[in-house]
């Protein structure tokens, strides 16, 4: 994120927050080296369709980076499948399952499979964050360290996405 901060205030990059299918549009094509997002692929109604647009609005060698995407692969994804819905209106009034459902849609092999059908190659899907870090410095570094032991990379509860454009 540093990286991309920098360049935003060198006047490098841009920052845009707008519907991506619209912002992208069907006519376009290789015009961005990276696409960003954080946390809007689980909202996408129709993601395969999308990474197709994606990528093709790519450079070549072009790449994205999604992060943090929710886990459906693990105990994360179990959770929500089953308790979503009957929950989230303790945590947030303005919770929408039609929303939200999409993040049953994110896990590791669905994306791989999704990347690779829309042209991406040199795919990466890294988990993080194994327990809620509340902001805290000590428990973002615990995370950190956890999500690389096998057993609990599978219950992490968010993922971040890479790929480069075919």
């Amino acid at each position: 994120c540093q990286k991309f901060e920098k360049k935003i205030k060198e006047g490098k990059a841009v920052f845009h927050c707008a519907d991506l299918n619209e912002f992208l549009g069907k006519d376009s094509k290789n015009l961005y080296t990276h696409i960003v997002g954080g946390g809007i692929l689980h909202h996408i109604q129709n993601l395969s369709e999308t990474l197709k647009l994606i990528e093709k609005n790519l450079k070549n060698e072009g790449s994205i980076l999604f992060a943090p995407e929710p886990n459906a692969s693990g105990f994360y994804g179990m959770l929500w499948k089953h308790f979503a819905s009957k929950i989230s209106s303790y945590f947030d009034a303005n919770f929408n399952w039609e929303i939200e459902k999409g993040t049953l849609n994110i896990t590791i092999k669905n994306l791989n499979s999704l990347l690779t059908e829309a042209g991406f190659k040199n795919i990466q899907i890294v988990p993080y964050k194994v327990i809620p870090n509340f902001r805290l410095q000590f428990v973002h570094k615990i995370n950190m360290k956890l999500v690389h032991i096998d057993h609990f990379s599978s219950v992490a509860l968010y993922l971040g996405i890479y790929a480069k454009s075919g």
